[in-house]
């Protein structure tokens, strides 16, 4: 039987940087991960959306050139060019986790991981048709997008926007976080009408308030529409209706709907429940305080070291 010292479960980048790190370290590391590496951040996340944006800001450049002194006859956007351009990049990221994983050892396994139990002081985790055991068990199974409904709306999940096709003329982002207003960004740098809708009396309401107030002026006057304190109640026929924060129901333009509300953990079906955990947040509070405790009380009961990590896509809101 093969015994690794860490099993991680999920290829984000917290796990294939925890497993480089354990590797590194002596430990024996297998990394389970059932699509790609790199996680949402890496194929779906962050770099698409700072691939495709970086793309749509030298578009807006090169229209506006002339003032600075540089001519440019017939300047436009050739989408398929700019989505080749975001493939490659991230291919090219993708082979260098694989590299690094390989240099420092590690075995990667792909395949969906269930977590079995544990026996023996040994972690059992099934990777597809085969079980892998382990002394310790990291997971950082990452997260998913957060359920919105809207009646009427055929909705698009925000990381959605960077494998688009073609450009809607109008749309509507349901969230002011990073990722809502960077998406806000691309697609209004390529013509498109967008109106940022956000709950809250401010956009990136956990950031500092007078960040706040400066995204705020600043994309409006690039021509976003930013409506706070403001929710969605029914799209339909090109259009969104919401109501503002005196409950008058108005109209925005919105031939796609985007959700930017936010991301959710994702572990259903993971089998934490087998090794006595319900819910990744709250466990691995209480796992972190007995760790605490461990240390300062010498006979404390020794705990299993699970940990959720990557629980958002970095710089994603």
């Amino acid at each position: 039987m093969d015994i690794f010292d860490l099993a991680v479960i999920g290829g984000g980048p917290a796990g294939y940087s925890a497993a480089i790190t354990a590797a590194k370290s002596g430990l024996k590391t297998a990394l389970i991960e059932k699509s790609e590496l790199g996680g949402v951040c890496l194929n779906r996340g962050c770099i698409p959306s700072k691939a495709m944006l970086h793309s749509a800001k030298i578009f807006r450049q090169a229209l506006a050139s002339e003032k600075f002194g540089v001519t440019s006859e017939k300047v436009s956007f050739n989408l398929g060019a700019a989505l080749a351009h975001k493939n490659d990049v991230i291919c090219q990221l993708k082979c260098g986790i694989a590299d690094s994983l390989e240099c420092a050892g590690v075995k990667v396994i792909k395949a969906k991981a269930h977590i079995k139990g544990r026996t023996d002081g040994l972690f059992i985790t099934a990777a597809g048709e085969n079980d892998i055991y382990s002394k310790n068990l990291l997971i950082c199974t990452g997260s998913r997008p957060k359920q919105l409904e809207i009646p009427g709306a055929d909705i698009t999940d925000v990381s959605d926007v960077y494998n688009l096709g073609a450009m809607p003329r109008s749309a509507a982002i349901i969230g002011g976080g990073a990722s809502g207003l960077e998406a806000a960004e691309y697609l209004n740098a390529l013509g498109c009408k967008v109106s940022v809708i956000e709950q809250a009396e401010r956009i990136v309401p956990t950031m500092d308030k007078d960040i706040s107030a400066f995204l705020r002026r600043s994309l409006k006057k690039s021509g976003i529409d930013i409506l706070t304190s403001c929710r969605a109640v029914s799209a339909g026929g090109g259009s969104i209706k919401y109501t503002d924060m005196r409950g008058k129901e108005k109209t925005a333009e919105a031939d796609i709907i985007i959700n930017a509300s936010g991301r959710a953990e994702r572990y259903d079906g993971l089998g934490i429940e087998n090794i006595g955990l319900e819910n990744l947040n709250t466990d691995n509070r209480r796992l972190r305080r007995r760790r605490r405790e461990r240390k300062s009380h010498v006979g404390s009961r020794r705990i299993p070291r699970i940990d959720s990590g990557d629980k958002q896509y970095s710089r994603q809101g």
